[in-house]
């Protein structure tokens, strides 16, 4: 998708894989003149190296999605100075929904941001009515690049898709993410369902129960 944006905008893509932190003195580009984008672990790596934490702290902005970003990195990140852009999207919107600016992140703020203008967030009880702000719901989305649909099935036109995702919105409008309403876990990016791998596991006949727990890297 970041490729897919450049290409569209007129920008340039620059791919990197996981060395990038033995690779920094390489880099030959000004870092203002770019925008980073990182999954949680990815961060995780890069923050223990003083290095690494100046050259990002460079950068015009860093993308950071894909999976929920705890807290403690969060923190981390700010006392560093590192311009972070938490941001929630996900593949049925073809990426980022909300965004939270690296001004706002280094004035403190963690939550993901206000809605982008593309898209519109709606927070649900569980019987879809939506909720007063601030409170705790399920969070729906309306998204001009929100999917056609689950093949072969084709959604309405103006569809509110229910992301699985739980928050709220404060009085700001700026979304903030809690949780995954369903047994959902998020690893590099990449969505788990707890449910199928304990279904492997029970297939090889070698365990009698199994118990499949995300645990934050930390």
């Amino acid at each position: 998708m970041q490729f897919e944006r450049a290409w569209q905008t007129g920008g340039r893509y620059i791919y990197r894989t996981g060395e990038i932190y033995r690779r920094v003195r390489g880099w030959t580009g000004d870092p203002a003149a770019y925008c980073l984008s990182l999954v949680p672990t990815q961060l995780q790596r890069l923050v223990p190296h003083p290095q690494i934490c100046d050259w990002l702290s460079r950068f015009r902005l860093i993308l950071v999605g894909g999976g929920p970003t705890w807290s403690a990195l969060l923190d981390q990140a700010q006392h560093l100075g590192l311009p972070l852009a938490p941001t929630y999207g996900m593949t049925e919107t073809a990426g980022q929904i909300a965004t939270l600016s690296p001004q706002r992140f280094l004035q403190g703020m963690q939550g993901c941001g206000p809605v982008l203008p593309h898209a519109s967030i709606a927070i649900l009880d569980p019987q879809g009515t939506q909720m007063p702000q601030g409170s705790t719901g399920r969070i729906g989305v309306r998204s001009l690049s929100l999917a056609l649909g689950y093949y072969p099935h084709r959604w309405p036109a103006d569809h509110l898709w229910i992301s699985g995702d739980m928050g709220y919105l404060n009085a700001a409008g700026e979304l903030y993410v809690v949780g995954r309403e369903q047994d959902l876990i998020i690893s590099g990016g990449e969505k788990i369902w707890a449910p199928e791998v304990a279904e492997v596991l029970l297939a090889t006949g070698l365990v009698s129960d199994v118990c499949v727990l995300g645990f934050i890297s930390s």
